[in-house]
């Protein structure tokens, strides 16, 4: 699998994510680019995904860039995505849904 369909899985995952928000039309490369749902910044969000094991960054104040890497199993894109659909902040704490 190529890395453009990687990040096409990925996108997918993330679209699924209550916290986040993605333009799947925009998905053109290896790069995923997502836009935070609530007004909390984009590195709350980076520093959550960090804390269970997804490494991302923070595009800008409110958008958070994903690039997958390969993997033998091609289970990192979908991983991710549940990762980020069960990260939520609570207070300080990182609690998973």
């Amino acid at each position: 699998m190529d890395d453009h369909a990687r990040a096409r899985i990925l996108a997918r995952a993330l679209s699924e994510c209550p916290r986040v928000t993605v333009d799947l039309d925009s998905v053109e490369s290896n790069i995923v680019l997502v836009h935070v749902r609530r007004e909390e910044p984009a590195e709350r969000v980076v520093a959550d995904l960090a804390a269970a094991g997804v490494l991302c960054g923070a595009y800008d104040r409110r958008r958070v860039r994903f690039v997958p890497h390969p993997d033998p199993a091609d289970a990192a894109p979908a991983a991710a995505g549940d990762a980020v659909g069960r990260v939520r902040v609570t207070g300080r704490a990182v609690a998973r849904l």
